[in-house]
């Protein structure tokens, strides 16, 4: 089973075991106490962490990571628009899919009800609900909403499309070192390759040779 089915969380997770920094995982629905009530953020010497990014730059910055250190300036702006590209627009094809999409939207349910524990396993149905609004909302304000279904996954292939060919064989995003941008790349690649929903996206995802080695070798190294 995938390590965590938001992008987000298993991104600073990867990033941490590729930093080798400890860290206990605390499962939760609610982000109310999120000091921007979302997930994930992290809690360091009572200090508290919101966003994915900004606790990557926490991190790398507290305890001197140096995973970057080998990129060069047009490299670090490359992988800047990659991220851009995955959490800004793959990430909302990926949210469509899952919640809004009636074929995968069965498929995603028992997958994520089975991950949970009690009570949270009982709960989840009521909070599905409340979600999938507020989801449908977010959606048509931030403007894919409003596309077809078609056009939606069409949005997400092409960036999908886009990825693979950027990463062009190369062992890692930039060569044959990892980088912090690989803890994004693989977070989103294996929400779709080793989540099983017969969605346009995953199924795209896991026929690419070149995007299932990237994953394993991934897992492999960092085993998350």
């Amino acid at each position: 089973m995938i390590a965590n089915l938001s992008p987000f969380c298993m991104k600073v997770e990867t990033f941490m075991q590729m930093a080798s920094i400890p860290y206990e995982i605390h499962e939760t629905l609610s982000a109310r106490q999120a000091p921007q009530k979302k997930l994930p953020y992290i809690l360091h010497q009572d200090k508290a962490v919101p966003d994915s990014q900004q606790i990557i730059e926490y991190l790398t910055s507290t305890f001197s990571v140096r995973l970057d250190a080998h990129l060069g300036e047009e490299q670090l702006a490359i992988g800047h628009a990659i991220r851009v590209m995955l959490e800004e627009r793959l990430r909302w094809c990926i949210v469509y899919s899952r919640w809004l999409d009636p074929v995968c939207w069965s498929a995603f349910e028992t997958i994520v009800i089975s991950s949970l524990s009690q009570p949270y396993r009982a709960i989840f149905p009521v909070l599905a609900r409340q979600r999938k609004q507020k989801i449908r909302q977010t959606l048509y304000a931030n403007g894919i909403g409003r596309f077809t279904p078609t056009e939606i996954y069409q949005f997400g292939q092409k960036d999908i499309t886009a990825l693979a060919s950027i990463l062009n064989g190369s062992t890692y995003l930039f060569g044959d070192q990892p980088s912090s941008f690989d803890a994004t790349v693989y977070a989103f690649l294996a929400n779709l390759i080793d989540v099983p929903i017969p969605c346009p996206l995953n199924d795209m995802a896991r026929q690419n040779k070149r995007l299932r080695e990237y994953c394993q070798r991934m897992r492999h190294l960092y085993s998350i």
